[in-house]
């Protein structure tokens, strides 16, 4: 089976915030520089959803210049852990509709 691209844009807003930004059936972001994670239940749940249906992985899109190279490692790092437990909760899935 093979796995579904999905696009996750690295923003830098004129408030200095930086975004990891998704497209579901609505518009969903990360904030990178925020304490408040009330809205990761508006990302994780359809990336859940989406792993239920088929394997997914999440490809950062990065502007060409990005003002913090900071925050751009800090993306990158979470992309790559957010995809490791994609694949992890995809395999989890699998096997236990196949017991």
């Amino acid at each position: 089976m093979e796995k579904k691209i999905i696009n996750c844009n690295l923003i830098e807003n004129t408030n200095s915030e930086v975004l990891l930004e998704f497209y579901f059936d609505e518009k969903t972001y990360i904030n990178l520089n925020s304490t408040d994670q009330n809205k990761l239940s508006e990302t994780f749940i359809p990336l859940i959803r989406e792993t239920l249906q088929c394997e997914i992985e999440i490809k950062l899109v990065k502007p060409q210049q990005i003002k913090n190279k900071l925050f751009e490692e800090i993306a990158e790092e979470y992309v790559t852990d957010l995809n490791k437990e994609l694949i992890k909760i995809y395999e989890d899935i699998q096997k236990e509709l196949n017991t």
